[in-house]
């Protein structure tokens, strides 16, 4: 179990963007018996839950059930007591009513009528849950390594999520783009300034521009930073 979860969160630290994130969660199911697995943010204003999957197969579809399941409501997991934190869902969650039956339809059709779900918690809220679908025995060392996977890769999907936003926001001129490019290929600003036809003052003078775009505090950490945002 130990090596598993270890290969888990090495993979959760190295991951860059919602898909590799997906990716990592994916196998790590698989590697306990589960058939794939999903994350859920849920959010304080009128914009829905966010989700991410990590079965790319059910497409559009699993944010529509996931939307459409109450027992899967921010309002359902809060009702839990806070020491629970897992729980397991079956098909006999589902009532009578239409509403219900969709979710029904929907959750049979995309294998996920059996959900351990992992409540993500803060400041005595839940902000999220993680959701590992399949029915395989969970042992007290299987709870463990959910919770603390679950807990992780929330966290590394947010974080991913903030850098897609920041480096949005961060637009370089074409020149800034150039000098970047040769900069993260090793060169000096002398040979920068040969390979673009400029000073090697100018070639200095567009990398601090970009760092105080960034926020950066050096030449390396910038060059980092617009590889990190894929920027160059």
């Amino acid at each position: 179990m130990l090596a598993i979860v270890e290969d888990c969160l090495g993979g959760l630290r190295a991951a860059q963007s919602e898909v590799d994130i997906a990716g990592v969660l994916g196998k790590f199911a698989g590697s306990l018996g589960f058939r794939s697995a999903f994350l859920i943010e849920y959010s304080d204003t009128a914009r829905p839950m966010l989700s991410l999957d990590a079965d790319p197969t059910r497409g559009d579809e699993m944010p529509r059930y996931l939307e459409s399941d109450p027992a899967l409501s921010q309002r359902s997991v809060e009702a839990l007591p806070e020491t629970e934190n897992i729980f397991r869902l079956d098909r006999e969650r589902f009532g009578d009513s239409q509403g219900d039956q969709t979710a029904r339809g929907l959750s049979r059709e995309l294998e996920v009528s059996e959900v351990t779900a992992v409540p993500i918690r803060h400041d005595h809220r839940v902000v999220g849950l993680a959701g590992f679908c399949g029915d395989p025995v969970c042992s007290a060392p299987t709870e463990i390594a959910l919770t603390l996977v679950a807990y992780s890769a929330f966290a590394q999907w947010r974080t991913a999520r903030a850098a897609l936003r920041a480096s949005s926001e961060v637009s370089l001129t074409p020149r800034e783009k150039q000098v970047i490019k040769l900069a993260s290929d090793g060169m000096t600003s002398a040979e920068i300034s040969q390979q673009l036809g400029m000073s090697a003052r100018t070639a200095d003078q567009h990398l601090d521009n970009v760092a105080e775009k960034l926020g950066t505090r050096n030449r390396s950490h910038t060059i980092a930073e617009c590889v990190r945002r894929g920027l160059v």
